[in-house]
């Protein structure tokens, strides 16, 4: 009787100790938000609550914030027009730009101070 109390104790303890600390994200989710945070310049939390609040896959995350950046558009207005179904690349050739200028000069964005 005393050890199930015990075990319950514990048990109670371990979930109230979790309860007050941030949730965990897996190893995976947490390397490639930082490669992502790498390419983009964006921070790894900002990448989180938008990957959240547009439910894209990473890789959708990662061109809308490039794409973004490239045409000097805002986030939420490019998220809006692939959202409504307009690939990548025409959301890039509307602006007379391939997917591989668009990396090209996000990249240079970032590296200019």
């Amino acid at each position: 009787m005393r050890t199930r109390k015990a075990a319950a104790a514990f048990i109670l303890g371990a979930a109230l100790a979790l309860a007050g600390s941030p949730p965990a994200f897996p190893a995976d989710e947490q390397t490639t938000l930082q490669a992502i945070s790498r390419d983009t310049g964006v921070a790894v939390e900002t990448l989180r609550e938008r990957k959240t609040a547009t439910g894209f896959s990473y890789g959708n995350l990662r061109m809308a914030l490039l794409v973004a950046e490239a045409l000097r558009r805002s986030f939420e207005d490019v998220t809006a027009e692939f959202k409504a179904g307009k690939p990548w690349h025409r959301i890039t050739g509307e602006a007379g730009l391939s997917l591989k200028e668009v990396e090209r000069i996000a990249r240079r964005h970032r590296e200019t101070p």
